[in-house]
């Protein structure tokens, strides 16, 4: 799979994941939100205070254990299964440059060892050989270095994923209910 290729299977992944599910609330012209009953079902009054289902809570150093092993398995762990493929999205397209960038460069290595060779009087080799076999030495480092800090921030996002795995998202903050309006002009 060649670059462009690889760009646009990305593009499409995330065009179709960042899609939204319909709205259960409409905005009024007064800038309140009402709901739409017609989706939801109809509950008996509610009391005051809500109470939400607390999550059981999720080992961070075994998230980073699982993922440091292999990569992905603490997003499992977490149940943050939309990371994943970003994650070994991001890994194959950076190994696969760095694979060709690789070949390019033994390739050029090669040609400017034997423009050397050849080269009696000097011992100079051709320079657009040299500096190319260098570009891409370069950026194989370069990808190296994207492989290594994905596969980190791998690590990191599965620990801070089941760390926060339990954190009270409810609208009621100690006992204080948010409220906040959102204008459209």
């Amino acid at each position: 799979m060649n670059h462009y290729q690889c760009l646009w299977f990305l593009f499409i992944f995330f065009l179709i994941g960042s899609q939204t599910l319909p709205a259960q609330h409409s905005l009024t012209q007064g800038g309140s939100y009402i709901e739409d009953t017609s989706r939801t079902p109809k509950t008996p009054s509610l009391p005051e205070k809500l109470d939400y289902y607390h999550r059981e809570k999720k080992s961070g150093t075994l998230a980073l254990l699982l993922s440091t092993v292999f990569p992905g398995a603490g997003q499992v762990y977490a149940e943050r299964y939309y990371t994943i493929p970003i994650i070994w999205g991001c890994g194959v397209f950076f190994y696969s440059q760095f694979k060709v960038a690789h070949e390019y460069y033994k390739d050029f290595k090669q040609r400017y060892d034997q423009s050397v060779r050849l080269d009696t009087l000097n011992r100079k080799g051709i320079l657009y050989y040299k500096e190319t076999r260098d570009y891409y030495h370069d950026k194989r480092d370069e990808f190296a270095l994207y492989i290594a800090l994905t596969y980190l921030l791998n690590i990191v996002d599965a620990y801070v994923g089941a760390t926060l795995y339990d954190f009270d998202i409810s609208p009621q903050l100690n006992g204080v209910t948010v409220h906040y309006k959102v204008y459209l002009y």
